[in-house]
């Protein structure tokens, strides 16, 4: 089992603060096992402490998402326990109608630890922060980096056929062990259903759910290219009966699929400004293989964009914002614009990112490199699959697998 050093480390950092500490992330990226993880660690640390976990996608649990019925169970091991610390461990709590007023009478009560998890970012915000008046700090889990990868087969030698693997399977661990390919695509479109039904339809009374679904195809067949509520507007017209539906509607049903986790939208940002663009805008899928299969195509279509959404999402394990880069000027009458995959900055300083395939051909690497050359500041980085490591100038050219392993 792989330990999730990251998230242990987060949660250890956080453990005595007078918050509710909850995980956030899609389902299946880990969340309960961390939780678990971290429960031996607290357990070893405080002997004499009492623990609940409780996982309200267990079939076992399923009287326990009424409210009065888990608020009675949790009171009667209070009562056992009287005078004794206590962790509260609740897995999946947006199952648990009306949990918000339930975990706000527990957290007034000093002597509870209270750590949650839930797969709907929305709503937990907006039922917890209401309440808590920011008293909640959320954690988001992503799926598994390529290290973390790399960490579950510790007999693979072989970066190239590791990363190549990486790209097909994904980073959710319950895939990993799935060998046959049907299996394994049907799996993923299934846990996609899960999500939409589980995470989506009880919440936002969705009534269109096929709307839904062509939203996050477009979105999955698009990652990496901007976009707007329009564009998808023109491609629904081309499948009735959606040739009528109103951006209003395309930019709610786009934020429920974030709120859910299964994409990242990225925003452009104004580089000499620093202003964010409203206009247009980039989505990113969570995970790949559950991208592959919901659009029916795998590992080798789109491989650029693909690498991209790879590199974004750690981008996003270390950074706190991530942001496409874009400048424009008027020169001799003519307006040029300047565009940067990824842009970041923390207390360090700017980072500015391209990502690119393949730059064997001098061509696309001059294309590349001048692109970050029009950058005057920051730490300028192209990252590639081609196993080039050098520097041109100030330009940093880096092999995305060293990149992707080189942990800050």
């Amino acid at each position: 089992m792989v330990i999730r050093k990251r998230y242990i480390h987060i949660l250890q950092s956080v453990k005595n603060t007078d918050f509710i500490k909850i995980l956030t992330g899609m389902r299946r990226s880990g969340k309960s096992t961390i939780l678990l993880q971290f429960i031996e660690i607290l357990k070893k640390e405080n002997p004499k402490g009492k623990f609940i976990y409780i996982n309200f996608d267990d079939k076992l649990n399923n009287n326990l998402k009424d409210s009065k019925a888990l608020e009675n169970y949790i009171d009667n091991f209070i009562k056992k326990n009287a005078g004794k610390k206590i962790f509260l461990f609740l897995d999946e709590i947006q199952d648990v109608g009306g949990f918000d007023v339930l975990i706000l009478g527990y957290f007034q009560n000093k002597n509870i630890n209270i750590f949650l998890t839930g797969s709907n970012s929305k709503l937990l915000s907006s039922q917890l922060s209401s309440k808590f008046t920011g008293r909640d700090l959320q954690i988001n889990v992503l799926p598994f980096s390529f290290a973390e990868f790399c960490e579950y087969y510790p007999e693979e030698s072989d970066l190239t056929a590791l990363f190549q693997r990486y790209r097909k399977v994904g980073g959710l661990p319950n895939f990993f062990s799935i060998k046959d390919e049907n299996l394994l695509e049907h799996s993923a479109n299934n846990l996609i259903e899960t999500i939409l039904i589980k995470d989506l339809l009880p919440f936002y009374k969705i009534k269109n759910v096929m709307l839904l679904k062509k939203i996050l195809t477009f979105a999955y067949e698009n990652i990496g290219c901007e976009f707007s509520s329009e564009n998808i507007k023109t491609y629904l017209k081309n499948n009735p009966p959606y040739s009528n539906i109103a951006a209003k509607t395309i930019d709610s049903y786009l934020s429920y699929l974030c709120d859910a986790y299964l994409i990242y939208k990225v925003q452009r940002i104004d580089l000499k400004g620093m202003n964010i663009l409203k206009t247009l805008y980039s989505c990113y899928a969570t995970d790949l293989l559950l991208r592959n299969s919901w659009i029916n195509k795998d590992e080798t279509y789109n491989y650029g964009k693909q690498l991209e959404n790879i590199v974004f999402f750690e981008l996003k394990r270390r950074f706190n914002k991530v942001n496409i880069g874009y400048a424009s000027n008027v020169s001799n009458g003519e307006r040029k614009s300047l565009q940067i995959d990824f842009f970041c900055q923390n207390r360090v300083g700017k980072f500015y990112f391209q990502v690119c395939e393949n730059i064997t051909n001098e061509e696309t690497l001059n294309r590349e490199i001048n692109a970050l050359k029009k950058v005057k500041d920051g730490r300028k980085i192209l990252l590639n699959n081609s196993g080039v490591n050098k520097n041109i100038d100030e330009i940093e050219i880096i092999d995305i697998k060293k990149w992707l392993l080189d942990i800050p």
